[in-house]
């Protein structure tokens, strides 16, 4: 009995022992300081980085005790205050995204710390020291793209063929980047050959544009067996590095547009004092219209009979000179034709203008046959009648030559009596003073 007794209260002793041992053992573990240190490529900045990025400590060997560190300013460095147990912790934290961690060492004096990583084990020993963690971190870089060059090369074609021509020569191809329409690149062909090439330009999609040389237009159309030629605003892709891109323009000789010419019709009448009859005179005198844009241009009228009308159709738009020789024993007339509503006589070297595709244009013409001299058998003779008309000249000469004498005989005359009547006053007004002056001295 006094056994079992003794045994019952071993037990609750030994309890009691075990819970006070470990209350001791808790009450005696160490606690320590932390500092963390954020650098920006090895140095300590400020910045607002450690004040976004809490650090997590976790025990190696309980997970329930876990720690958050902040930091409250921009100083990029975390002060503890003996808060935290000594012994192994997992470092955890998450960067910004546009940062990245870096590893290596930093020396303060004679003290080195390795940078840690997120993910690493540190030991904090510290009880009376601040246990450092510095960690290192740099601005994230984009990575630069890898830029690759090709070749370009352009083949004008004339309907269809390289020929050699000045025409590329004049005619510079432009490639303009679609990515950024400030980069452009320019094929110049510097001879004859009609072929332009250049190299280094880079990878990507671009605008071709070129202006077609005057007197040459875009011609279009496909070569080969399956290739198309090029027009100014295309698209291209320049995507290899080794082989020149090859471009082809086709273009054809630019035909000068033809004037549309249009045509009128021509009709002469020959008058014969005023009125048209019958007879040869038009068949004998042509009527040749001459053109004033381009006098080698001539439209000549003949007349096949006696009808004293000639016409002519087909005569191109525009202003004619009229040219024509009358017969020797007639003279032109001029005048209005009928009341005047049909216009004008035309006269040699006169102008007209033809511009009616349906209606002729009516021109008219008025002769008369010269008056010949008559011979003594009543006959007439054109000799003699030179000669009458030369006799009468003559005597109207004669005629003029007479009367000029004449005048001037009867202004002599005149001139003289003028003097015999002023002596002859004179010599009756002396005599008359002389009588008075007589009378006066036989008196006295």
């Amino acid at each position: 009995m006094k056994k079992k007794l003794i045994s019952l209260l071993v037990i609750p002793i030994l309890c009691l022992f075990a819970v006070c041992s470990f209350h001791f053992v808790k009450a005696d573990t160490a606690l320590g300081m932390v500092q963390v240190n954020l650098h920006t490529d090895g140095r300590l900045e400020s910045s607002d980085v450690l004040k976004n990025m809490p650090i997590t400590l976790t025990s190696t060997t309980d997970a329930s005790q876990t720690f958050t560190l902040t930091c409250e300013d921009s100083s990029n460095v975390i002060k503890t205050k003996k808060t935290i147990p000594l012994g192994d912790y997992v470092v955890s934290f998450q960067l910004p995204e546009n940062y990245v961690t870096l590893s290596g060492v930093y020396t303060n004096g004679p003290r080195t710390d390795t940078y840690v990583q997120n993910g690493n084990v540190v030991t904090l020993n510290q009880k009376f020291a601040y246990n450092m963690i510095y960690i290192n971190i740099k601005e994230r870089e984009e990575p630069q793209p890898v830029e690759k060059y090709g070749k370009v090369e352009v083949n004008l074609h004339t309907d269809g063929k390289l020929v050699e021509s000045g025409v590329l020569k004049n005619m510079p191809v432009t490639l303009v980047s679609k990515e950024d329409p400030s980069k452009t690149y320019t094929l110049n062909c510097q001879d004859d050959s009609n072929r332009a090439k250049l190299e280094n330009v880079p990878f990507g999609e671009y605008m071709v544009l070129f202006d077609i040389l005057d007197g040459y237009e875009d011609l279009g159309g496909t070569y080969g067996v399956s290739g198309t030629y090029m027009h100014s605003t295309d698209t291209i892709t320049i995507d290899n590095e080794y082989a020149y891109k090859q471009l082809y323009i086709n273009v054809t000789k630019k035909e000068a547009p033809q004037p549309v010419i249009k045509y009128g019709k021509v009709e002469v009448n020959l008058h014969t004092d005023g009125k048209l009859v019958e007879s040869d005179v038009l068949k004998n005198m042509p009527v040749t219209l001459i053109s004033k844009e381009d006098p080698s241009k001539t439209y000549t009228l003949n007349c096949q009979d006696d009808s004293n009308r000639a016409k002519l159709e087909n005569v191109p738009f525009g202003e004619y000179i009229v040219s024509f020789d009358i017969p020797e024993k007639y003279e032109v007339l001029d005048g209005e034709v009928g009341s005047g509503v049909m216009g004008n006589y035309l006269a040699n070297g006169n102008t007209i203008t033809i511009d009616n595709e349906y209606a002729y244009k009516q021109l008219y013409i008025n002769v008369k046959e010269k008056k010949e001299a008559v011979t003594d058998n009543g006959s007439q003779n054109p000799e003699s009648n030179e000669n009458a008309s030369s006799s009468n000249d003559s005597k109207k000469q004669e005629s003029k030559d007479l009367n000029t004498d004449k005048k001037k005989s009867k202004s002599v005359k005149t001139a003289v009596f003028v003097n015999s009547l002023f002596f002859v006053s004179l010599s009756l007004f002396t005599g008359i003073l002389t009588i008075l002056f007589y009378k006066k001295t036989k008196k006295s």
